[in-house]
């Protein structure tokens, strides 16, 4: 279960724990990387999976090293948000990560993720999104180190000048309103 600054953590952004369940994201004490691991992987820091199908991502925001932040055994058919689409819009948003789809689920906007700020959606996901949205955009981070060019999409970024550099860090530092 979700413990107290786990649910802090997450409102932060904006994300209650009625979206964390939405999203299929539960707080992990320990995980398995391996099926042949004898002994599990524990972390002192806040962790976290997100799972689609019978598949996860691992997610420490405060993992002390960078490459340790995530893991997962996602394929490039596994679209962060896709079984939460509802349809009901015109406009989806692709975006970089499950967090920035939950934050943007509490704005009731409609949208998805590749598994990876590196990767972008299939043309097969691509072209069933262009049969079911009016308007497509693209939300990724401000810092060109993404694959947002890759998309034939109009780009929204957070302003530079805010000091963020995604959607959920900027909902954090300036709030909902903002």
């Amino acid at each position: 279960p979700f413990r107290k600054y786990d649910l802090d953590y997450w409102m932060d952004f904006g994300i209650r724990e009625q979206t964390l369940n939405m999203y299929n994201i539960t707080a992990v004490e320990m995980y398995w990387l391996f099926s042949d691991q004898k002994n599990p992987k524990t972390t002192a820091d806040p962790c976290y999976a997100y799972r689609i199908w019978s598949r996860y991502k691992i997610y420490r925001p405060k993992a002390p090293n960078k490459d340790d932040k995530f893991r997962n055994n996602f394929t490039d058919r596994h679209v962060e948000g896709f079984s939460q689409l509802k349809y009901d819009k015109d406009l989806l948003v692709i975006t970089k990560s499950l967090k920035d789809v939950a934050m943007l689920r509490e704005f009731d906007y409609e949208s998805v993720a590749s598994h990876s700020e590196n990767n972008i959606l299939s043309q097969e996901a691509l072209r069933y999104f262009e049969s079911k949205y009016k308007n497509i955009v693209v939300w990724y981070d401000n810092d060109g180190k993404t694959m947002a060019d890759k998309y034939p999409y109009d780009k929204v970024y957070v302003p530079i000048e805010s000091g963020e550099k995604d959607p959920t860090d900027f909902r954090k530092r300036y709030g909902e309103e903002a």
